[in-house]
């Protein structure tokens, strides 16, 4: 029984890594339809990943599955027309500002001219000073854009494979949040920054610092039911409720209310219930942009004098007054699962980070309480601890660490 032979066989396919442009293995076949020869990029520089890749490529072309080559511009009117179309406002938004910086990187003319070496190199541009100086959690957020435009040709059988793109964030905050002895210092900067709707911006503040809302949701919140994103207020408690087309993940969702923040809400007389529950009208009838009341917020930070990095000189924002700041007010109350709720976290994984360092921060105090017992045995020779026995202090280990202050240890936890 004669061998059956492979596609890439059944093409004379060769996968070679080209001298000139390293950066990705190459795929070269003879066309069944035409006898002419062809070329593709594979978008790796492994070879055991190309040689699966060519064997896709192989398997399609036999299958006369188009495998034209798609350039830039085009790949990109057509992501844009079949897929962002349908998605949010805000995710179009950012796909276009993803879009420029890889303009002004330099473009490639070919969708497969994309490798993992070249989106590196786009990478290294966006953070540099050459660049635009990004922060690394910026580049990571355009380069998810990328990859999942990348990820999105791949399924499309536009190019074979999807390059590696790496989007890791800081784990580590770079600010800290505006802690509530600081709150009244920014509450005092409004009038200086808005002199004509002062009253406005201070009962915005003091809800964003009291809820588990972005800025685009407390922005939109609204007493009418009908509403994207709005106050149900039919049970016992009162919800917040989100429509589908109201949210990032594009989901229906229920976040519960903070008493703290269901107060401020309470400020708005009954015969005004009606409408936007925090209105920063633009004077065109209509609320100011997410955009505009983040830049606001800012100016009030700077205005304050509030710095929450000291490494870069960063001074308070709306996230440092916002969602950060909302959680120590359920730490000791929820559990997780009820705190990855009331925070409204896409990702469980967000919401253990938090847990994480709380669980940490237990075990810690246990520690110091029993040094502080094992301290106080030594003071009191009644119950002295012999040398070497368990909790006291040998010969090498003198107790000389002091324990750090309550307010420094706030200042750390910040």
């Amino acid at each position: 029984m004669a061998r059956k032979s492979s596609p890439m066989a059944l093409l004379g396919m060769t996968v070679f890594l080209p001298t000139r442009r390293p950066e990705s293995y190459v795929a070269r076949w003879t066309d069944p339809d035409t006898g002419k020869r062809k070329q593709r990029r594979l978008g790796t520089r492994i070879k055991r990943d190309a040689y699966t890749a060519a064997a896709e490529l192989a398997a399609k072309a036999l299958g006369r599955v188009s495998i034209d080559r798609w350039t830039w511009g085009a790949f990109c009117e057509r992501y844009e027309r079949l897929h962002m179309r349908g998605t949010s406002p805000k995710n179009q938004e950012a796909w276009a500002t993803t879009k420029r910086h890889l303009v002004a990187y330099g473009a490639p003319a070919y969708l497969d001219s994309v490798s993992s070496m070249w989106v590196a190199e786009w990478q290294a541009w966006l953070a540099s000073d050459s660049g635009p100086g990004l922060a690394t959690n910026s580049v990571a957020l355009y380069s998810r854009y990328l990859r999942a435009a990348l990820r999105w040709a791949q399924k499309k059988d536009l190019i074979i494979r999807a390059p590696h793109v790496d989007a890791r964030v800081e784990e580590v905050p770079r600010s800290r949040a505006v802690t509530p002895a600081q709150f009244p210092q920014l509450l005092a900067a409004i009038a200086e920054v808005r002199t004509q709707d002062a009253d406005r911006w201070n009962r915005f503040l003091r809800a964003l610092s009291r809820c588990n809302l972005r800025i685009n949701e407390l922005r939109r919140l609204s007493w009418d039911q009908e509403a994207p994103i709005a106050l149900d207020t039919s049970g016992p408690h009162p919800l917040i409720r989100f429509a589908p087309r109201s949210t990032k993940s594009r989901k229906r969702r229920i976040q519960v209310v903070l008493p703290a923040f269901w107060r401020i809400c309470l400020e708005t007389p009954v015969d005004e219930r009606t409408g936007y529950v925090f209105r920063l009208p633009n004077g065109r009838g209509g609320q100011i942009s997410e955009k505009r009341v983040v830049r606001i917020i800012s100016d009030i930070g700077r205005q304050a004098g509030l710095v929450t990095d000291p490494a870069t000189g960063k001074h308070a924002t709306s996230h440092d007054i916002g969602r950060r700041a909302f959680v120590p007010q359920i730490d000791g109350i929820l559990t997780q699962a009820e705190a990855h709720k009331a925070m409204g976290h896409g990702s469980w994984q967000t919401t253990t980070d938090y847990y994480d360092t709380r669980d940490a921060l237990d075990v810690a105090a246990k520690l110091w309480e029993a040094d502080d017992a094992g301290a106080a045995s030594e003071a009191d020779p009644k119950k002295h601890t012999p040398s070497g026995a368990p909790g006291g202090a040998g010969p090498d280990s003198p107790r000389t660490t002091k324990r750090p202050s309550s307010s420094a240890a706030e200042g750390e936890s910040q």
